[in-house]
């Protein structure tokens, strides 16, 4: 036992030694789509717009651990018939990892997105949570492009007499960001 405390102490110090501060501030364009239905109808609209955002935590020989946080308040909400903004928010936590020097692989959950659509009849948010999953890659020093494609689902709400239920949105954000490793 006492052999086994003795490993561990090493290998979690030897970690922690290794161990970073993990900053990437990012700006990109989300294409997204959001689908439901709408007292029965169903809808599917997109929304386009930019985004920007940061991921702050931990990093270690080729993985990182982050928390996530991304805004966006001016995106075009395309509603049949008409037009309207949207803005999002949302809060979740990335594990990345460096697959080749100049690649990086990253998957998250997004434990919080609240979405507001500024149009008479919807709700004031919508409130949800999904998965993500992209990748990275570095061309210059300290500035990498990348893909990421995420899908939330959203609670139902009820406006007035409108029921909106199975709501669920898809977006590719591509952008372009400055990762440290301090």
């Amino acid at each position: 036992m006492k052999k086994m405390t003795v490993f561990l102490t090493t290998l979690f110090a030897g970690l922690s030694l290794q161990a970073g501060i993990y900053l990437e501030p990012y700006a990109g364009y989300n294409i997204g789509t959001l689908s439901g239905t709408v007292s029965g109808v169903k809808i599917d609209n997109a929304a386009k717009g930019v985004v920007i955002g940061a991921r702050a935590g931990m990093s270690l020989p080729l993985f990182y651990v982050a928390a996530d946080y991304s805004i966006s308040s001016g995106l075009k909400w395309e509603i049949p018939g008409s037009g309207a903004d949207a803005s999002f928010q949302r809060l979740g936590a990335t594990l990345g990892f460096t697959a080749l020097p100049m690649f990086d692989i990253y998957g998250g959950y997004v434990f919080s997105s609240k979405l507001k659509v500024d149009s008479v009849g919807y709700p004031d948010n919508f409130s949800g949570s999904g998965f993500k999953v992209g990748v990275g890659l570095t061309m210059l020093p300290f500035i990498s492009i990348n893909a990421e494609y995420l899908t939330l689902s959203y609670g139902n709400e009820t406006v007035g007499s409108a029921t909106y239920n199975d709501f669920k949105e898809t977006a590719a954000v591509v952008s372009v960001s400055l990762p440290l490793d301090l």
